[in-house]
């Protein structure tokens, strides 16, 4: 309230109307998916597989924090059976890379240079969710998207099968 910003881009599920009824929605605009890089042998597919597990989730108070904790506990995963690390994007690669977290979580397009970068890293792997389905029914502010193989990289075939994610709108909101 004591903000003068007017327009803002936001991510679906991080607030509700009854929290801010001042604000509107002129409509989502675009998808912002829910990346989850790790590291090791180990292939991850659920979320479930995250347990134990030391994870980056994004900036404290950041849409990447938020939602990671949503997601992720709406698989039982949370601060009492994993370690979550509250790290920036850059901050969140850099710590993957060095093995100071196994697990990454970016919220971001797939034209972000940090997410092509990763894609194109052989020491980490993108996860595909086998339960995305599942998990955008549980959420509904979620959409399943298919990452096509070679889509990132169609000469060198990144990735190398299709990548199944998860991900809200970006919502462009505007005060009344």
């Amino acid at each position: 309230e004591s903000s003068d910003v007017q327009v803002g881009f936001v991510q679906d599920g991080l607030g509700n109307p009854d929290e801010a009824p001042d604000l509107s929605s002129l409509g989502s605009l675009y998808y912002e998916p829910f990346w989850v890089f790790y590291s090791g042998t180990k292939i991850f597919t659920r979320l479930s597989d995250l347990v134990g597990q030391k994870i980056a989730i994004g900036k404290p108070n950041s849409g990447t924090n938020i939602l990671a904790k949503r997601i992720l506990k709406s698989s039982g995963v949370d601060e009492k059976n994993a370690e979550f690390v509250e790290l920036g994007s850059q901050n969140a690669a850099n710590a993957l890379k060095a093995g100071e977290v196994t697990v990454a979580v970016f919220l971001t397009t797939g034209d972000d240079p940090l997410i092509d970068k990763l894609m194109h890293d052989t020491t980490v792997s993108v996860m595909s969710f086998d339960q995305a389905e599942a998990i955008t029914r549980q959420i509904p502010f979620l959409h399943h998207l298919t990452l096509p193989h070679g889509a990132m990289d169609l000469q060198k075939n990144i990735p190398a099968q299709d990548i199944h994610l998860v991900a809200p709108t970006v919502t462009l909101l505007v005060r009344d």
